[in-house]
């Protein structure tokens, strides 16, 4: 209906505009008078009307539709202008004139452009101001663009008469509309177009009586709907100018605030004289720009009461804009936070309590794990000193006995009357409690982890398998072995002949602990192990040690692996073998642990770490009793002997010259190195202790030697060498270990001149 009713409107207004625009026309034409008869053609005529009234009602439709840009103005002022001209020319082509019609082309072009330029500036002035003044402008305009063309098109014509033509008309050959015809039907169409108007007029003012009646209506409906929302919302609401001065607030803004609706819009208050003045400037910032840019902001801050209470609030502002875009007032929803600001205070608070309480608990629990571990130390030392005064009692104990051994021996051969045989037992005696001295002594350093280890890449599994004629000839033939290897068992680098007396030591341990016989077995299995307190994650292999005998108790269990202890019957067993295996597993870089139950047997898990690298020959050639190479005889050859301790030193010489090697000696590195700098006659070798006084140890001299004296063959010996257990023994040097029979040391020095490729003559 709103279409239809809006097409009929414009049709309306196209047949007044296009017919006034005709009827001015042929008003102007009738006043128009020739010296010879005028008539007009009908046909011509009306559609001179129709045209005007077409033509122009396009016009209002372009307008309508494309009105609101420049170039919808442009084509609908085109459209009316050339409407209007076109209506003029038409109609002049209608009058009936025994007259040739000649028309000055520049004041036709004149009065087309004078149309379409004047309708164009009258639809302007129509769509941009639509107050009563500028359209009553805009139909002056329109008046002056139609008559302005009339004219200008009138004066364009001249009429030259034809020839024979009279003024009575006697001999005119045509009939058409005279001219008092033409006026009356033009003061009919005029009064038709004026009604048209007036009724037009009368029925669009009562309409817009009614409009404007039921628009009133509806905005009272409207803001009573607004009103009703607003007050009935659970947030603030307020509307402010742009100064800040309230202009609308409901009940819950009201309660908000703490003040009444009267005060807040009756006083000329503002915004910004109830807020907080800590958070004024940010407020009024924000307020501002909001303002300036037109753009909505939300801020938390507080409101001052007049009681003097504080109350914080989230305010979402926004501004309202006319049709301009101007900023007329702004808008704030406004939210009662307070709550929620104490509730976030106090969980603050709480938080750092708890923080505080965290922290003094932290440090509670440190000082206790402090006071946990400085206890535990004080533990572990008594457990030392502990463990101290057993081994030194038992070393004393044992060395004792040795001591003893030694000590009656040499008193025996003293005696001048002693028989031969007697004098080789009493020999055969004092080299076996040497022999003792020596297993004791490197038990010790096994179980202290400072045995001097020589690793190399082995295969386990092959190394196993040579041991097993030892096993069965040292175990005996009361009890059955087994053994369990995998295939492919992975290589270690370990010590070979410490690795077997490991072995050797753990299946003579379950032995003894099978006294009615029984079955060992000896298994070795690729593992990967996690970490634990006392080892590294990794790939292992395990050699595993199980008897089939009593078991252990748990509170004897927890001791085993104690230096000294044992529950052998006395003298079979010093009570280092497990401490020595345990030792030896750790420097290695595996470990050791025991399962044992009462009645069901025992077994020991010995853990050795895989060897990643395997570029050095893996030693498969199992191990051999100790051969008892020939004794090389010196020949000649010059040994220097580096000792500071003058006896043991004379012995060595008196080793080495039974050898059959020259001597000499020096009490210290530094003075051996002078020696052979100058050249005292020709050394072949040097023996020297390791650890001397004086700034430079045997391992030093060693280096040197190898440096400036290459020809030198160089052997060490030591009892105990830190330096040596740690870092090993030095590549390219033989070392001895004492005490040392007279066997070993023709070895080592016949491996060391080998190795060194001659004798060094004296300079000069």
């Amino acid at each position: 209906a709103g279409r239809w009713m809006g097409t009929a409107w414009l049709g309306a207004a196209a047949l007044a505009l296009g017919g006034g625009t005709w009827s001015m026309h042929f008003l102007g034409m009738l006043a128009f008078h020739l010296p010879i008869p005028v008539a007009h053609d009908p046909s011509l005529t009306a559609l001179s009307l129709a045209v005007a009234v077409l033509v122009t009602g396009f016009g209002f439709t372009v307008v309508r539709k494309y009105g609101g840009q420049l170039h919808g103005l442009a084509l609908g002022g085109l459209l009316m202008g050339s409407g209007i001209a076109t209506m003029h020319y038409i109609g002049i082509a209608a009058m009936l004139v025994p007259a040739e019609l000649r028309l000055d082309k520049v004041l036709v072009v004149a009065s087309v452009l004078i149309a379409i330029g004047a309708a164009t500036g009258a639809l302007w002035l129509t769509r941009r101001y639509t107050t009563s003044g500028w359209r009553i402008g805009a139909a002056v305009i329109m008046g002056l663009a139609i008559s302005g063309m009339h004219y200008t098109g009138m004066e364009a014509m001249a009429w030259i008469p034809h020839a024979g033509t009279t003024t009575d008309g006697a001999n005119a050959s045509h009939v058409g509309i005279g001219q008092a015809s033409l006026g009356i039907g033009v003061a009919a169409i005029t009064f038709l177009v004026l009604l048209l108007a007036f009724v037009a007029a009368s029925f669009d003012r009562r309409l817009a009586v009614l409009a404007a009646g039921e628009a009133r209506g509806a905005l009272a409906e409207s803001e009573a709907r607004f009103r009703a929302v607003i007050e009935q919302a659970g947030t603030g609401i307020a509307q402010s100018d742009t100064q800040g001065r309230f202009t609308l607030a409901n009940d819950r803004y009201c309660a908000i605030v703490g003040r009444s609706r009267e005060e807040l819009l009756g006083s000329g208050l503002r915004m910004q004289d109830i807020t907080h003045p800590d958070d004024l400037a940010a407020n009024q910032s924000a307020f501002v720009a909001a303002i300036r840019e037109g753009a909505p902001f939300s801020i938390e801050k507080r409101y001052l009461r007049p009681d003097g209470t504080e109350v914080w609030v989230n305010n979402s502002v926004a501004p309202v804009r006319d049709a301009e875009g101007r900023v007329l007032s702004v808008v704030a929803v406004t939210q009662d936070v307070t709550a929620r600001r104490a509730a976030e205070a106090e969980l603050a608070q709480q938080r750092a309590g708890l923080e505080w309480l965290v922290e003094q608990r932290t440090a509670a629990l440190l000082r206790s794990a402090e006071e946990r571990r400085r206890a535990e130390e004080t533990v572990r030392q008594a457990e030392k000193l502990a463990a101290l005064g057993q081994l030194t009692g038992s070393v004393a104990h044992d060395f004792g006995n040795l001591l003893q051994v030694i000590t009656s021996g040499a008193s025996l051969l003293r005696q001048p009357f002693l028989s031969a045989d007697k004098k080789a037992e009493i020999l055969e005696s004092l080299s076996q409690a040497v022999e003792s001295g020596r297993g004791l002594t490197n038990r010790l350093l096994a179980f202290a982890r400072q045995q001097t280890l020589r690793p190399e890449v082995i295969d386990v599994g092959a190394r196993l398998v040579g041991m097993s004629g030892l096993l069965r000839q040292t175990l005996g033939a009361g009890l059955r072995i087994e053994t369990d290897f995998d295939a492919d068992l992975w290589p270690v680098r370990a010590d070979p002949g410490q690795l077997e007396a490991a072995i050797l030591n753990l299946a003579v341990n379950a032995r003894d602990g099978m006294t009615k016989g029984g079955t060992l077995t000896i298994q070795a299995h690729n593992v990967t192990l996690k970490a634990t307190a006392e080892r590294v994650a990794g790939e292992y292999v395990c050699i595993a040690v199980k008897d089939t005998g009593e078991g252990i108790p748990p509170h004897i269990l927890s001791r085993v692996l104690e230096p000294f202890f044992t529950t052998k019957e006395p003298g079979r067993g010093t009570g280092l073998g497990l401490s020595q295996v345990h030792g030896f597993a750790k420097q290695s870089g595996g470990d050791l642990h025991i399962e044992s139950k009462p009645g069901y047997g025992t077994t020991v898990f010995f853990h050795l770490p895989r060897a990643m690298s395997v570029s050095a020959e893996i030693k498969n050639d199992a191990a051999k009793p100790g051969e008892e190479p020939g004794v090389l005889q010196g020949l000649g050859r010059t040994v220097l002997v580096v000792d500071d301790n003058p006896d043991v030193a004379a012995f060595a010489c008196s080793l080495l010259e039974e050898l059959g090697y020259t001597t000499r000696r020096a009490d210290s590195a530094a003075e051996a190195l002078a020696m052979l700098a100058r050249g005292e006659g020709k050394v072949d070798a040097v023996f020297s202790d390791v650890v001397m006084p004086g700034g430079m140890d045997g391992v030093e001299l060693a280096i040197v030697l190898r440096s400036s004296f290459p020809h030198v063959a160089v052997v060490l010996a030591t009892g105990y060498s830190e330096r040596i257990a740690r870092d090993g023994a030095l590549e390219g040097v033989e070392t001895l270990f004492k005490p040392y029979r007279s066997d070993e040391l023709a070895s080592a020095l016949r491996r060391a001149l080998a190795r060194s490729g001659g004798p060094l003559e004296a300079a000069g």
